[in-house]
């Protein structure tokens, strides 16, 4: 599940979907009670996993993932209602947490998850939002690394700065134009960069990972399959996972193994925060073909 693709252009949300759906069912999620996106899809997938049950028995589905992405929001709006508390930082969820969603149907509100990848750098578990600003000892540590990743006019605008040498004068023109000042006249440093990672934390600096070009002749599509025609699930009590494999051949001999029905989601209504990114990011909606004069950045 991609949730908060409200914070990056929709043509980056429709090419990441097209990518990752290649190996694994894959929905685009904004988590909102005013407006959500994706839940009618999300409601669909889960009514017919539960339909697929041989035995009726209730299913628990889990929400698992990093911290602060979202998951408890995403339980939210499924229900319409606050059943779990959230925050905008990580670690509010702390225990498994059990609310039930419709009959036969229970979702499972889980504690972040950080996985072990030799590659996560300090720096990376930080800007991954896996690591409370709080509970940094020296938050200036970070902000080089943030200002390589973020366009520089995104910068400019968050904090109506013009220009700055390093890190440590842009930090300084932040605690001096925020008034977090030392004893002294001295700007605070560390309170600059605490401000400019919950910032960052938060999604009020824009930024994306550029998505892999799509095959050539493949079009920007509209619309992608959650489930693909032909996958199957083994439906037994011990078993677990889904199967994509030989529909007739699997489904039809064996009373474990079921056939999922193929389910869409439409992507047309995908939308980025107005305003959030320049033109130049947000692309207008054409085909892939059509951009084939211009160059990722």
């Amino acid at each position: 599940m991609l949730n908060k693709c409200d914070l990056v252009p929709a043509w980056v949300a429709r090419r990441w979907m097209a990518t990752l759906s290649k190996e694994y069912p894959t929905l685009a999620f904004h988590a909102t009670q005013g407006k959500p996106f994706g839940k009618g899809a999300l409601l669909g997938l889960l009514r017919q996993l539960a339909r697929l049950k041989a035995d009726k028995q209730s299913i628990s589905v889990g929400m698992v993932g990093y911290p602060n992405v979202g998951k408890s929001s995403v339980i939210n709006t499924l229900r319409d209602k606050k059943v779990c508390p959230t925050a905008p930082v990580p670690g509010e969820t702390k225990v498994w947490r059990y609310v039930s969603l419709m009959r036969r149907i229970n979702l499972i509100d889980c504690p972040g998850v950080v996985y072990n990848n030799e590659s996560n750098s300090e720096v990376d578990s930080v800007l991954k939002g896996v690591v409370r600003i709080d509970r940094l000892e020296d938050a200036t540590e970070y902000i080089t690394d943030l200002l390589a990743r973020v366009k520089r006019q995104y910068v400019q605008k968050a904090y109506k700065l013009r220009s700055w040498l390093d890190a440590e004068d842009f930090l300084a023109q932040v605690a001096q134009m925020s008034g977090k000042m030392l004893p002294g006249g001295e700007a605070d440093l560390n309170t600059a960069a605490r401000m400019v990672l919950t910032d960052w934390q938060r999604g009020r600096l824009p930024y994306f990972t550029t998505p892999p070009e799509l095959p050539e002749g493949h079009k920007d599509t509209k619309s992608l399959p959650l489930i693909p025609r032909g996958r199957t699930i083994n439906t037994s009590a011990g078993a677990a996972g889904d199967k994509a494999g030989k529909d007739d051949e699997r489904a039809g001999g064996d009373p474990d193994v079921a056939a999922m029905p193929e389910i869409n989601q439409p992507l047309h209504d995908l939308r980025a925060v107005e305003g959030m990114f320049d033109p130049e990011d947000e692309r207008p909606d054409m085909d892939d073909g059509d951009r084939s004069g211009e160059e990722e950045e």
